[in-house]
C-alpha cells in the first residue's frame, strides 16, 4: 500500500515539474525575444512582449529585469507617463534597488518632473556614492529645477569621482558642463532647454550601455 502511495506522489511530482518547467522556459524565451525586438527598434512589439513575460509570472529577478526594460522601452517610445508608472511600482517594492531609482529618475527627467527626478537620483548617489554618473544625472535634474548652484555642486562631486577613476572623458565633460551652466546665467531660463534635453538623453544612454548590469539584480 505504501509503495502505491509513494508511486502516486512521485507521478504527481513529475507531472508538476513537467508543467512548471515549460512556463519558466517560456518567460525566459519571451524575455530574450523582447530584448532583441527592443535592440532592433521594434519598440511597440517589444512592449507587448515584455508584458507577456510578466503575465508568465517569472521568478523575481526576471520580473525585476523585465520591469526595468519595460520602463526603458516606454521612454524610447516617448510614453513617459507609462515609464514613470512602471518605475514607481518597482521603486515601491524595491526602494533600495539602484537601477530602479535610476530608471525612475530617467523617466521623471524626460517628463520634466524635476523635483521627483531629484529625489530618485539622490537615492542613487546614496546607494552608490562611487558612481559618478548618478551625480551627473542629479546635477541635470537640479538645473532643470532652476537651481544651477546645486547643479554645479553635484558636477564638482562627479569630477572628483571621475578623476579618481581616471575616467578622462567624463571628467572633461563634467568640467565643460560646469562652465556651460555658469555661462547660461545671463540668459533666459529656457535658453538652455535643448542643452538640458540632450544631456539628459546622453546620461540615460550612457547609463543603459555602461552602468546598468543585469548581473547586479538579486534573485
Amino acid at each position: 500500500m505504501k509503495q502505491i502511495y509513494f508511486s502516486i506522489l512521485a507521478a504527481i511530482l513529475i507531472n508538476f515539474l513537467h508543467v512548471a518547467a515549460p512556463g519558466a522556459q517560456t518567460a525566459d524565451a519571451l524575455y530574450q525575444k523582447a530584448a532583441q525586438l527592443d535592440e532592433d527598434g521594434f519598440l511597440e512589439e517589444a512592449v507587448g512582449t515584455w508584458e507577456q513575460v510578466l503575465e508568465a509570472q517569472p521568478e523575481k529577478k526576471l520580473e525585476t529585469l523585465t520591469r526595468l526594460r519595460l520602463s526603458s522601452t516606454y521612454i524610447k517610445l516617448s510614453e513617459m507617463t507609462k515609464a514613470v508608472d512602471v518605475g514607481k511600482r518597482l521603486v515601491l517594492s524595491q526602494p533600495d534597488l539602484f537601477d530602479a531609482q535610476f530608471h525612475l529618475g530617467n523617466a521623471q527627467s524626460k517628463l520634466k518632473n524635476y523635483p521627483e527626478a531629484i529625489e530618485a537620483y539622490k537615492k542613487t548617489v546614496q546607494l552608490r556614492p562611487d558612481e559618478g554618473l548618478g551625480y551627473i544625472a542629479l546635477s541635470l535634474a537640479y538645473f532643470g529645477n532652476k537651481n544651477p548652484d546645486a547643479a554645479v555642486e553635484q558636477l564638482q562631486m562627479a569630477k572628483k569621482i571621475f578623476k579618481k577613476k581616471k575616467n578622462i572623458s567624463w571628467y572633461r565633460d563634467a568640467r565643460i558642463m560646469v562652465q556651460q551652466i555658469r555661462g547660461f546665467a545671463p540668459y533666459p531660463p529656457n535658453f538652455a532647454d535643448l542643452w538640458l534635453a540632450n544631456n539628459i538623453d546622453l546620461v540615460r544612454n550612457t547609463y543603459e550601455k555602461n552602468v546598468f548590469n543585469p548581473e547586479d539584480i538579486k534573485s
